[in-house]
């Protein structure tokens, strides 16, 4: 660079001549064209070496490495979920963002992973000087999510598994790849249900389970790596856990019994329910309950309906194992003990 700057400003000083087309030479070594020689010319040289750099870094298109840590459970294969969101395998594309200080670009820019290749491009490096630290954050899995300021708007469906990754370079550091380790902001509940010993004289069969006031509407803040959660009561959900069809049911054991697949989870934010029917979490259970012509829930021709309280702490990045117990607690539409 500096010898560079040494060759191209001795140049100027000595030989060269700036010629407008039709009209006479200006005086050598006049680089700004002001009619003088000085040390604003030098300036003008600098600048134009300076703008040439920045328009190699500009012009520099970045790659990226992708990897991924799995759901925080050994028995979890990362290549085997629902929605398959692992990395390496399956993720076909990805949204990021640049920050430069505070200043975080937009719109994002997406990545894709190339098939002749399976090379991961786009975009180039940003517009700062090559000394300058900039942070990448990107986000995978997001349909229709938003990012303004550092936080990252979400709306769970159940199967969307949030991913996100972060990591800083600069230009001089940086061959022009970014190594993306995306990260699961997620829970994964997995759902199992057994009677009670309560109930052990009782047959109990069940068609469907489903959740019910489940707050699915947060921001995921990039900085601190915490979410910050809707209450609004238009932004809570149901989700059908299991639902049998076609007069098949499930006859309720004391051992648990899966309701899921082994890798059929449910992906939610990372929060903390409140149980209680029927303003908060709650469990409704299609079901007959009936024990030598006791018929509590239901009957020989109608499905009936209970409800349990829905307490639970969802964690972040982690499989979240959920057994509902069907006992004495269960109440009914209104809100009294069925037993």
């Amino acid at each position: 660079m500096k010898r560079a700057l040494f060759v191209l400003v001795a140049i100027c000083f000595i030989s060269l001549s700036l010629r407008a087309q039709g009209e006479t030479p200006v005086l050598k070594g006049d680089v700004n064209g002001d009619g003088i020689v000085d040390v604003s010319d030098v300036v003008s040289v600098i600048n134009i070496i300076a703008d040439n750099e920045k328009a190699r870094i500009n012009a520099r298109p970045l790659s990226f490495s992708v990897s991924e840590t799995p759901l925080d459970n050994p028995e979890a294969l990362a290549a085997v979920r629902r929605t398959a969101p692992t990395t390496t395998a399956s993720l076909s594309s990805f949204n990021y963002y640049y920050v430069i200080g505070s200043v975080w670009s937009d719109p994002s820019i997406l990545a894709t992973k190339h098939e002749h290749d399976g090379q991961w491009k786009g975009g180039s490096w940003p517009d700062v000087n090559n000394n300058v630290v900039v942070t990448f954050c990107a986000y995978a899995n997001g349909n229709n999510t938003t990012l303004t300021n550092g936080y990252l708007s979400f709306t769970a469906d159940g199967q969307k598994d949030l991913l996100v990754a972060s990591e800083s370079d600069t230009y001089a550091h940086s061959t022009g790849n970014i190594g993306f380790n995306f990260n699961h902001v997620c829970g994964a509940l997995w759902f199992s249900m057994n009677k009670s010993v309560g109930l052990s004289d009782y047959t109990v069969m069940v068609k469907t389970v489903t959740l019910y006031n489940i707050p699915c509407v947060g921001d995921y803040c990039f900085n601190d790596g915490e979410w910050d959660i809707s209450s609004n009561a238009e932004d809570k959900k149901n989700f059908t856990i299991k639902s049998y069809v076609d007069g098949d049911y499930m006859t309720l054991e004391l051992e648990k019994q899966s309701l899921s697949e082994p890798n059929d989870y449910l992906f939610l934010i990372p929060q903390k329910l409140t149980g209680g029917v029927p303003s908060n979490a709650y469990v409704e259970i299609e079901c007959k309950i009936y024990k030598d012509g006791d018929d509590r829930v239901g009957n020989a021709n109608t499905w009936g309906k209970a409800y349990l309280p829905l307490g639970i702490k969802i964690s972040q990045g982690k499989i979240n194992p959920i057994n509902i117990s069907v006992g004495t607690a269960l109440l009914n539409a209104n809100g009294n003990k069925i037993f």
